[in-house]
């Protein structure tokens, strides 16, 4: 069965693997199987579709789309 309440829990969720994903896309060299994995991804495929979902590009595109000097 289904509890309609844990919809508000996945979103926050997803909303914080998503946060965790952009800093380190922003802030690494990381491979994006890596920023997957740390950000509690189950693959960098299922990655890459969720990301480009939110945020209308693929991690790649995003992390190509940042200023060169990253902290």
């Amino acid at each position: 069965m289904d509890n309609p309440s844990r919809g508000p829990l996945r979103a926050q969720h997803r909303r914080e693997r998503h946060k965790i994903a952009r800093r380190l896309l922003q802030s690494t060299d990381l491979q994006i199987q890596q920023v997957a994995e740390q950000a509690g991804f189950a693959s960098a495929t299922v990655f890459g579709r969720c990301f480009k979902r939110a945020f209308a590009q693929t991690p790649r595109a995003y992390r190509q789309s940042l200023p060169t000097n990253r902290q």
